[in-house]
């Protein structure tokens, strides 16, 4: 059978967690990291769009989607 499971709404900003899928984000785009996935942003200006120290760049989502989207720092 299924079973439905509570996913947080909106919740994850650029940098948190969403080893649960792409709902755990508010933006809806998760990205892999070896520490594992993260939310993240997508972007068009680095220095507004996204977290200090984050670029700016085409990425895909873990469900492969291609983004513009904002990059963590050990990720560039």
């Amino acid at each position: 059978g299924q079973i439905d499971v509570c996913f947080p709404n909106g919740g994850g900003n650029a940098g948190a967690d969403c080893s649960f899928g792409p709902a755990a984000c508010a933006s809806g785009f998760c990205i892999r990291k070896e520490s594992g996935p993260i939310c993240t942003n997508a972007c068009t200006d680095p220095a507004t769009d996204c977290p200090e120290d984050w670029a700016c760049e085409m990425l895909a989502t873990v469900d492969n989607m291609s983004v513009t989207a904002c990059l963590p720092p050990e990720l560039q």
